[in-house]
């Protein structure tokens, strides 16, 4: 061993799986072997995408099922392949449902145009009857404010609006 975690290239599949029930880092080796393989084969159904995840989802609830594998049923690369099977027609299921939902949802209302936004916004014969009420100097704005520079001077005209 020389140090090396072992895992478990020298074993077959289901003597590595019984291992790795009192073992569970030995059941890396069945990733190393068989990883790919399942990558592909996701892959070939789903696409590049959604490859990844999928595979990380068939090795985790094959990890945890190993407890329940049997070896007189059946080896092991089958075993992982329907795990695979399962996992891809419940991704395909979410995706459906997801596109439906999808669906469902309302088409978000056409936005106005800016300019006509600001047209409405910006009119200037709303705005006078405000400003003619408004302070004619700055300073009486914010009248708690204290201005740390140079004096604020009144203007002699009104605000040019």
């Amino acid at each position: 061993m020389n140090g090396e975690a072992d895992t478990g290239t020298s074993l077959n599949d289901e003597a590595l799986i019984a291992v790795s029930k009192t073992a569970p880092a030995r059941f890396g080796g069945l990733f190393e072997r068989y990883a790919d393989e399942i990558y592909r084969y996701i892959a070939r159904r789903l696409g590049e995408e959604a490859a990844p995840d999928l595979v990380a989802e068939v090795f985790l609830v094959a990890f945890r099922g190993r407890m329940g594998f049997d070896p007189a049923r059946g080896l092991v690369r089958p075993w992982l392949y329907g795990i695979a099977v399962h996992v891809i027609s419940r991704h395909r299921r979410a995706e459906m449902r997801r596109n439906r939902a999808l669906a469902r949802m309302p088409e978000p209302p056409a936005a106005e145009s800016f300019e006509e936004r600001a047209a409405e916004r910006m009119d200037a014969r709303a705005l006078r009857p405000g400003l003619s009420r408004a302070p004619q100097s700055p300073r009486r704005c914010f009248p708690g404010a204290r201005h740390r520079g140079p004096r604020i001077r009144r203007r002699r005209r009104p605000w040019p609006f």
